[in-house]
């Protein structure tokens, strides 16, 4: 059995901002915006199937902490979309890179 999708959730202050970020970091493993609901608020990303949502909190709840790991197809697209990645999104992108794990073999 594999996962089939997975929600992370995103308080209302940070939301479109986080929509914005993972529209980004996405895209090299050939992810997109699939879909868009809810006034915006639960987004979809994926290759053919929505397979990562991020959905909007309401303002008096707090997200949990979630941990992702995607696979790289190979070490060097791994190392590549952290380097290309980082010098785009700056100190933000560092310190996520620091909870997000980038392996080509896990």
């Amino acid at each position: 059995m594999t996962i089939n999708h997975i929600f992370v959730w995103a308080s209302a202050a940070k939301a479109q901002s986080l929509q914005a970020f993972y529209r980004t970091i996405l895209k090299p493993v050939g992810y997109s915006e699939l879909i868009r609901v809810n006034d915006g608020n639960l987004v979809g990303y994926g290759s053919d199937y929505p397979y990562l949502w991020l959905k909007t909190l309401p303002a008096e709840k707090s997200p949990l902490a979630t941990h992702i790991a995607f696979d790289a197809p190979s070490e060097f697209l791994s190392k590549n979309f952290i380097q290309r990645n980082t010098n785009i999104l700056g100190k933000a992108m560092k310190l996520l890179m620091s909870f997000i794990d980038w392996h080509c073999e896990y």
